[in-house]
């Protein structure tokens, strides 16, 4: 993590809820646009617009910062982390997924 902030560009944000903390996220800016990197919301704090929230405040950072969007990768096979972003209204472009070659003995 200290490697992503101090060399990467990584910026690391808590997720606060009732004075306690309830997740992260960690984003970074590249060409114009706000690469999300990680987004967690712990379990207990799941569906209490957290997320939406989250959302919201990476959002005004791009706007005042004049980028044009925000973009994550989630793998395609994992619907329980792709479950959420429909209600947070994010658009999925394309899904991706990486497929090990067996190899050859």
């Amino acid at each position: 993590m200290t490697n992503q902030i101090y060399h990467q560009g990584y910026e690391y944000y808590l997720i606060h809820n009732d004075g306690s903390t309830v997740g992260y996220i960690s984003a970074r800016q590249e060409e114009g646009k706000h690469f999300l990197s990680k987004f967690y919301i712990g379990k207990a704090y799941r569906g209490r617009s957290n997320a939406s929230q989250a959302l919201a405040f990476l959002e005004k950072l791009c706007k005042d910062r004049n980028l044009t969007h925000i973009w994550l990768t989630v793998n395609r096979y994992n619907d329980k982390d792709r479950a959420p972003y429909p209600a947070l209204r994010v658009i999925v472009i394309a899904a991706w997924s990486r497929v090990r070659k067996k190899p050859e003995c």
